[in-house]
């Protein structure tokens, strides 16, 4: 049987990865990969990766990177036809893992770690080599509401991310608040919900009504509540002239 050698990543490999990313996906339906695949391939090209190969084949890889003094697993996996060969399977694991290590010591890193579903092949083969399951932790994460490519625009109309809960902040005219928050807030903050009964989530709203009556307060709430940028268009900066937004 051809042995499995462990090696660096090079660029030509980048169709192995997916492979294996590929590969490694069904094991873990339960709680989806914490780096997608865009972040794994370039992982491989900016940081430090490693792969196990047998007869020209990509079976295994792990990839890894510095991160605030320590190091981070972005992805780790081995093709099952690999594991299940007791001898091939354990020494393709471990040598990915030392490999893996010995490049990212020089770099002042102590410790290697993971955040991985549990009950995969790849968690079962950290364990394996040395590594400690940390129980009661909880991984959270949340979606930052602009990306930094929308910066620019969104500055250039004057735009700005609102602070948090300016929703539940406004006081006074519940009855008002209530119907928003049915047809406006929840069919967009639940597009499926909304589309599960028949709810088509509006595309504008008009609030109107005398100065001072609360049209400014409820659009900023709600773009609050829906994590929205918020942009106040003023009727003097209606122009294609120059510093307009026409």
């Amino acid at each position: 049987m051809t042995r499995t050698r462990i090696r660096d990543f090079h660029d030509d490999d980048l169709d192995g990865i997916i492979r294996l990313f590929e590969a490694a996906v069904p094991e873990s339906e339960a709680a989806p990969p914490l780096y997608p695949l865009s972040e794994v391939l370039a992982a491989c090209q900016r940081n430090q990766a490693v792969v196990a190969v047998r007869d020209e084949e990509i079976v295994g890889a792990a990839v890894g990177r510095a991160a605030h003094g320590h190091g981070v697993l972005v992805f780790f996996h081995v093709l099952e036809a690999i594991r299940v060969d007791p001898e091939q399977g354990t020494r393709a694991e471990a040598g990915l893992l030392d490999a893996l290590e010995r490049r990212l010591m020089p770099l002042g890193l102590g410790k290697l770690s993971m955040l991985i579903p549990a009950g995969t092949s790849a968690c079962d083969g950290l364990v394996a080599n040395g590594f400690e399951v940390r129980s009661g932790l909880k991984y959270v994460e949340r979606h930052l509401p602009v990306q930094r490519r929308e910066l620019d625009r969104l500055k250039a109309v004057g735009g700005r991310i609102l602070p948090r809960h300016l929703w539940d902040g406004v006081s006074g005219m519940q009855e008002e608040k209530d119907m928003l928050e049915d047809r406006l807030v929840v069919p967009l903050a639940e597009p499926d919900l909304a589309d599960h009964f028949g709810v088509v989530p509006p595309r504008a709203v008009m609030l109107f009504g005398p100065p001072g009556t609360g049209k400014t307060t409820f659009a900023k709430a709600v773009a609050s509540r829906l994590d929205w940028p918020f942009v106040e268009v003023f009727p003097s900066r209606l122009s294609g002239e120059p510093g307009g937004v026409a």
